[in-house]
Formats: structure tokens, sequence, C-alpha cells
């Protein structure tokens, strides 16, 4: 748990205090945005009343949400204390666990892959040529785990053919995205966006990059699966060599 220096020893007493409240945000915070707003103004308010900050009311807000909605030592607790304490620098997502823990991710990824394979076996790039294209969006509503649906949000997949088998077509994903806030987006969370661009403007804490360094998957063409995940980062993918057909 992070707390601030001067007043770490009064988390655990505050926290006490406002136990009734942290029950009330499992519902508010993510349901009714003016519920949501009101228990953050309520922890802000209680906050302030003790000499804390706005900055340090604003870090108590996320400690609660923290409490509540995440699991402990967690990715998006993991990327929750990156906010706080990474200095700005990148932040290392496996793509790999990714995949094997929400499997609503790799349903997604894998359609969205098979969808840029033609009957004859080509992947069709002329049809997937825009970098729009070239991106498969993991949205909020994909995500299975919630862990892994608050640390990363709305997170974008980039991906290219590399050879065709004749039995396994070969791509290789990676994906990029800034952690950030976004105030004014209407949506049932603001009041934390908002609290946390008021911490990354007072320099309290720095968004950063998440960034998924490539790994190499096997789609079957047979049975149009994604079978196996073959390889992690650029030094150790695969060659053609042999029958193996590159794109």
């Amino acid at each position: 748990m992070i707390c601030c220096a001067s007043s770490a020893c009064g988390w655990a007493s505050f926290m006490s205090e406002i136990h009734w409240a942290t029950l009330l945000t499992r519902l508010q915070l993510y349901s009714l945005s003016i519920a949501g707003r009101k228990v953050v103004e309520f922890i802000r308010y209680q906050a302030e009343l003790r000499g804390r900050t706005s900055s340090e009311a604003d870090r108590d807000v996320f400690e609660v949400a923290r409490t509540v909605m995440m699991a402990p030592n967690g990715h998006a607790d993991r990327h929750l204390s990156h906010f706080f304490d990474g200095n700005g620098a990148d932040l290392p997502v496996d793509l790999r666990l990714l995949m094997n823990e929400d499997r609503n991710v790799k349903a997604r990824i894998e359609l969205e892959l098979l969808r840029r394979i033609s009957p004859d076996g080509k992947v069709q790039n002329e049809k997937f040529a825009t970098l729009a294209d070239q991106s498969i969006t993991i949205f909020q509503s994909t995500y299975e785990n919630k862990d892994w649906k608050f640390a990363l949000g709305t997170f974008p997949i980039d991906w290219r053919p590399l050879r065709f088998d004749g039995r396994y077509h070969y791509f290789q994903i990676s994906g990029r995205n800034s952690y950030q806030w976004h105030e004014a987006a209407k949506r049932i969370t603001i009041a934390l966006h908002q609290a946390g661009q008021r911490l990354a403007d007072a320099g309290v804490a720095k968004n950063f990059d998440m960034v998924a360094q490539p790994i190499t998957i096997m789609v079957s063409e047979q049975n149009r699966k994604l079978v196996e995940i073959v390889a992690q980062g650029t030094n150790r993918a695969f060659k053609p060599a042999g029958s193996l057909k590159s794109y």
C-alpha cells in the first residue's frame, strides 16, 4: 500500500474511520457517476478535514479504490503503484500472460487474425494495409479478467505476418499505450480520472507507457485456431527456412 511519507501511520486510522464508505465504493465508484462523485468528494473532504493537502486527498481516493477494487499485488495494483513511483518510465506488459489469464482477449486476437487470412491461406495485406487495420483493439468490454481491465484499459495490439509453412501461420504481435487519465471524457469513473489528472499535473505522479514486447504466435490453417505462443521478443523470432514461405 502506498501512503504519503508525512502520514503513513495515519492512513490506517483514516481507513478505519471511513470503512463504511469503502463498502459503498464497490457499488458507487463504478456504477452511477453521481454516486461515484459523491464518494470521491466525501473521501477528499474527510482527508482535508485532517489537514491533508489536495494532492494527498486525491492520493487517498486512489488508495480507497485500490483497497476496494484491485486484487492485492495484481496487475492493476502494480500499474497504479508505477503511476506514483515509476517516474514516468515504461512499464513492460507480458502479452503471453495476458492471453493465458484472459480467454476473451485471446479469443479476440485469434478472431481478428483469422479475419485477415483469406481462404487460399494468404494474409490479406492489401485489405488490412491501413494503420488502423494493423491494430487489433482490446476494448474495456473485451476483458473477462477485471484485474487486466483495470490495469490496461483499452489497449491496441499491433500485428504483422511472418510466414506460412503450409500448416501454420506465424504472426508477431506487440503493443503500446499510455497509462493516463481522461478528465473530460464522459464515463462513470470521471471523478477518479479527474483526481488522477490533478496528481499528474501537480507532478505527484507521472503517466507512463505500457509496452508489450513482441511475441510470435501460431495459427492453425486447418482448424483456424491459435495453437501456440512460440517465442518472446524479436531476437527469438523464427526464420523462414526450407518450405516456409514468408509473406
